[in-house]
């Protein structure tokens, strides 16, 4: 037991060290041919004792200590830094991921329930970052924009307030729509959008709290259909209420600015979204969301989950 052990231990040693020289033969443009040579020979000298199976712990031992001798003292001027080497190795690769990270396809995790029940508290989307032009990475803005969306598309953008968060909602409005929101109305150009009930939705917030709320499938002026909810209870006196106090853009018919968005929630009582903030600038949009890749909520802490929904893997996001 104990020679296999010390076998297995100097091996995993020895493969470290391989590791090594075979870099400098693969990178180091400088290396002398002479030391090249030796170095194949060494390395061809070392797979042979590694094949043999009457190779035993003190022959694998001595290996070990001619190989760390010969990475530290006689070819240290070629040594590589692991930590470098390891970079080397692995750059390509990064660099793709994060082309495809902030180019082609984002991942947006969803932690509020304002476009309920499309998509729920948790859920964690692959957004298309190069629907509608691309984005520098780590800035809030387009550099190259192309295409635009349709009312009624869901859409990943920066939140044009000075907190630039990353949000998702639903585009309402497109430049230069005329639209009225107030209490469950909702105008564009003169045209009401229609909903027909579908029954009752409860989730849990956020914040812990149990919600009930009351599920429409609505159309647009388009004819693209879409569920949303409107909180059970709530009068539209008090909706009128919390407009008066509360909502910019509410209770009035304004007209979208060209180059601009109106964007909202589906969970129509509990989204922050452009009846509070205003319109979106054209290029802060990000992208559009294609499906869910993994979906948890949790409750006051990562340990806390208070839904897993795996049968959620999988699901388009429209």
């Amino acid at each position: 037991m104990k020679e296999w052990y010390l076998k297995r231990q100097h091996t995993k040693a020895i493969n470290g060290r391989k590791q090594q020289l075979s870099w400098m033969l693969r990178k180091q443009k400088e290396l002398p041919q002479k030391i090249a040579e030796e170095i194949k020979k060494l390395l061809v000298g070392t797979e042979k004792l590694l094949n043999n199976p009457e190779t035993t712990a003190s022959n694998l031992k001595a290996l070990q200590e001619k190989l760390d001798g010969a990475v530290t003292k006689t070819y240290r001027e070629w040594k590589q830094n692991i930590v470098w080497q390891t970079f080397d190795e692995l750059w390509l690769v990064i660099v793709l991921a994060l082309i495809v990270k902030f180019f082609f396809l984002g991942s947006f995790r969803v932690p509020s329930g304002s476009m309920m029940d499309t998509i729920l508290i948790g859920d964690n989307l692959f957004v298309l970052m190069n629907r509608y032009g691309l984005t520098i990475p780590f800035r809030d803005r387009q550099f190259v924009s192309w295409g635009t969306p349709d009312r009624g598309d869901i859409i990943t953008f920066t939140e044009p307030t000075k907190d630039r968060k990353a949000l998702v909602k639903r585009v309402i409005g497109l430049p230069g729509d005329k639209v009225f929101v107030s209490g469950t109305t909702l105008r564009i150009n003169g045209k009401e959008a229609t909903r027909v009930k579908k029954g009752e939705v409860s989730y849990t917030d956020s914040q812990g709290n149990a919600v009930e709320t009351v599920q429409y499938r609505e159309k647009n002026i388009d004819g693209k259909e879409y569920n949303v909810l409107f909180k059970k209870g709530v009068t539209d006196n008090n909706r009128l209420l919390f407009e008066q106090k509360y909502c910019r853009y509410c209770g009035i018919e304004f007209t979208v600015p060209e180059g601009h968005f109106f964007a909202m929630g589906d969970n129509r009582d509990n989204s922050y979204d452009s009846r509070f903030w205003g319109f979106i600038p054209r290029n802060f949009l990000q992208g559009t969301p294609l499906f869910v890749w993994f979906s948890i909520q949790f409750g006051d802490s990562i340990i806390d989950v208070e839904d897993f929904r795996p049968l959620r893997i999988g699901h388009i996001i429209k």
